[in-house]
Formats: structure tokens, C-alpha cells, sequence
């Protein structure tokens, strides 16, 4: 298959077509039902397979198993379709795919192959990983990816915790400090910029402090720190309602403000989340991103081509199981502008949200 960037013009012209559409957007989410720009970026998952059983996840954590519609759901996307979806992204103008899984990305035997196929197209790629010891270690994986230190724009990963113990309990299969020992390798031998994660709940907040203190240890300076708020799934106590982060929270508020100063000193950018009672963002996910994953009830032969927003409490919990599947629409915009699509924007717009689960999402007016 041969992709459809031929040369650097192309690219740049690509890229002045990605900043009008920014614009758009900034100027039609949240006001048009029917909108001029493609979603600004896809997340392709590419397999389930996880070496991880974290407390969190809809898709792996043993107490998801009665819940959950995303449980459990094995796929293994293959490099032909892979290559197909970044091709109609690229075609479709989306300025950005990015690399991920309902599991580990690296559990792909051609996960290598697509960071390098994405790269060709976009010019860079982006991917996601828990970084897990042995899987890296048998794949070489943590040089492979240094080799293509041009080619990858960013590498995502979570920390639960900056203790040790609580990371390790929360996300259960990964290693506090060997994933700190590859970041900073990656840190002291690349470019490639780290997007880490911190989900902030009531029983992990206290060790937010600790964990900056870590990054300032292991000397990690390419990267910021993205605290985000739960989307609660009550599957557990570290998933309930009652763990969310709101505006009755003020030891968690302190906790947060000293983050980001002490980020500040240290070189490192933090990005601390408004509480989720007095949030000022509103459901804008379908404006702007689309995910390719599977959920209970779709056609397990297309389960990689299955369209949804996000894995958000309406997919996990509710009946959003499916916003179509990617390959029935012969272009981008057909689906962005789909009728199920419209529909949707046209209902939050007017107060209407597409699943009653919503009602539990600090994103929905409704909640607050």
C-alpha cells in the first residue's frame, strides 16, 4: 500500500489546511450541529493484549468484569487496516493520529512497523505504552524506539502514584521505577517529548507532590504532567463518584496549586484539572476527537473499526456503544458529519445528552 504524502510541499500545504481547520473549530464546537472541519485527531487502537490489570481500566480491571461493555473484548489490528485508517485520516485532513489500545500498543507484532508507516505519512507519529519490563526487554523495544527518536513526536504513559506501592497496586504489572529509569534514558538520549499522565482521585492525591520530586530526580525535563479528573465508573472505590476531585476538595486544591508551582521550579509543566463541580468545559468530545475501539455488541470482525468518542462512562456503562464503523464512510467527513454524528451535536446543544450515564459526567451540564 503506498501511502498518500509524496513530498515535503505536500506536508507543509497539509499543514496550513490542519491551522484553518484549528480555526474553525475554535470558532464552531459547541455552536453547529453540522461543522466545516474533520476531528482533530484519532486515536487508533491497535490490540487488547495487556500485561496490566489496573484498578481503573474498563477494559482489564477484575472488577470491570460484571460492569463494564468494554471488558475483556480481544482484537489485534492488522497492519493492512492500520495503514488504511491513517491513509483516510491523512486524506480526510485530521492533523493527528495517534497510537494506542484498549491493551499494550507493543503487544503488536507490527507496532513498529505502524509508528514507521504513520511517521511516512504524517512526518511524525505519537504512541502511547505502559512500558512494561519484560515485554521491552524481549522486544528491544526502548531502542527501537530510540532509532526512531525523528519519527516520533511523543510517547504517552500514566503514574498513578509517587509512591512506589500505590502505583504499582493501582496500576498493577507496572514498575514504579523501572518506568521512570526508561523515561529518563529516553529523556537523556532523544527529543521525544513525554505526555504524562496523573489520574487524580481522592486516594492518590497526597503522593502528586512526590511524584514531581521523582521527575526532578530522575532529571525529566521533555515532558509536562497532565492531571486529570476521574471519569467515574464505580466500579471500585478508585473509580466511584465519590473519589472525583470537586470544589469541596480544598486540601486537594492546595495540593494542586503547589504541583504546579514546584513543577515551575523544577522546568516541568503541570496541568491541574478545575474541579468537576465548578468545571467551565462543557461535552465537547464530539467536536473534536474520535477513538477506533471495540464495545459489546459490535461485530467482533469489526471491532477495530468501531467508532466511539471516547471510553467515556456513556460507552463503558451506557448504550453508546457505537457512533458506525470507519470503513462504511468513504471519506473522514462523511462520518464526522455522519446523521448519528449531527444528531448527537444537535441534542448537547440543546440540553440533550446522547446516554443517560451522562448525568454522572462533570462534563454534562446536568452534573453540576
Amino acid at each position: 500500500m503506498m501511502h498518500l504524502r509524496e513530498d515535503d510541499a505536500m506536508l507543509q500545504k497539509k499543514k496550513l489546511k490542519f491551522e484553518h481547520d484549528e480555526e474553525m473549530y475554535r470558532h464552531e464546537k459547541l455552536k453547529k450541529a453540522v461543522v466545516s472541519y474533520p476531528p482533530r485527531w484519532i486515536t487508533i487502537g491497535v490490540t487488547s493484549a495487556c500485561s496490566n490489570k489496573c484498578l481503573f481500566c474498563s477494559y482489564h480491571s477484575h472488577d470491570a468484569r460484571h460492569a463494564s461493555k468494554v471488558y475483556n473484548m480481544p482484537y489485534m489490528l492488522t497492519l493492512n487496516d492500520f495503514k488504511r485508517m491513517v491513509d483516510m485520516a491523512w486524506a480526510g485532513d485530521v492533523p493527528r493520529v495517534h497510537i494506542c489500545g484498549t491493551g499494550e500498543p507493543f503487544f503488536n507484532p507490527h507496532i513498529l512497523e505502524m509508528i514507521d508507516y504513520a511517521a511516512s505519512v504524517y512526518g511524525t507519529s505519537s504512541v502511547q505504552s505502559n512500558f512494561h519490563p519484560k515485554l521491552f526487554e524481549k522486544g528491544n523495544f526502548l531502542e527501537e524506539l530510540l532509532k526512531r527518536k525523528d519519527k516520533l513526536s511523543s510517547i504517552t504513559t500514566d503514574f498513578l502514584s509517587g509512591d512506589p506501592k500505590e502505583h504499582e497496586r493501582i496500576k498493577k504489572g507496572s514498575s514504579y521505577y523501572d518506568l521512570l529509569d526508561k523515561l529518563s534514558y529516553i529523556n537523556q538520549n532523544s527529543d521525544i517529548f513525554l505526555d504524562l499522565h496523573f489520574l487524580l482521585t481522592h486516594l492518590n492525591y497526597h503522593s502528586l507532590i512526590p511524584l514531581i520530586e521523582d521527575f526532578k530526580k530522575y532529571e525529566l525535563k521533555n515532558c509536562y504532567l497532565n492531571v486529570v479528573n476521574l471519569f467515574s465508573y464505580d466500579m471500585n472505590e478508585f473509580t466511584s463518584q465519590n473519589a472525583v476531585y470537586t470544589s469541596k476538595d480544598q486540601e486537594i486544591t492546595k495540593v494542586l496549586h503547589q504541583a504546579v508551582l514546584l513543577g515551575k521550579e523544577y522546568g516541568i509543566s503541570v496541568f491541574i484539572p478545575e474541579p468537576a463541580d465548578s468545571s467551565v468545559w462543557d461535552c465537547d468530545v464530539f467536536w473534536q476527537k474520535v477513538q477506533l475501539w471495540p464495545v459489546q455488541g459490535n461485530q467482533k470482525e469489526r471491532y477495530h473499526e468501531n467508532l466511539i468518542p471516547h471510553a467515556c462512562r456513556a460507552v463503558v456503562l451506557g448504550e453508546l456503544s457505537s457512533l458506525g464503523y470507519l470503513f462504511d464512510f468513504e471519506t473522514i467527513m462523511d462520518f464526522w458529519n455522519s446523521e448519528r454524528m449531527v444528531s448527537i451535536r444537535e441534542g448537547i446543544l440543546s440540553g440533550k445528552y446522547p446516554d443517560k450515564e451522562c448525568q454522572y459526567c462533570y462534563l454534562c451540564k446536568g452534573f453540576r
